[in-house]
């Protein structure tokens, strides 16, 4: 399986997890959610950063979603 990018950690993105986790092809490898957002899981998925740290998280989860 391949870890997968998760972009916004709105109701997009938790509606994302459940078809994500039912598939099975990917693992939800982490989230980027916007600046200032004190939230360090969502859905029991680590937050990894904010938009600043994206280019950085790409380089090792090259596979994202926008949610």
């Amino acid at each position: 399986m391949s870890d997968l990018l998760l972009i916004g950690g709105g109701g997009h993105c938790r509606a994302a997890i459940d078809v994500i986790e039912a598939d099975g092809r990917f693992t939800v490898g982490g989230i980027v959610e916007k600046l200032g957002c004190k939230v360090e899981k969502i859905l029991g998925y680590p937050v990894l950063g904010d938009d600043a740290a994206l280019a950085e998280l790409l380089q090792s989860i090259p596979i994202a979603l926008i949610g």
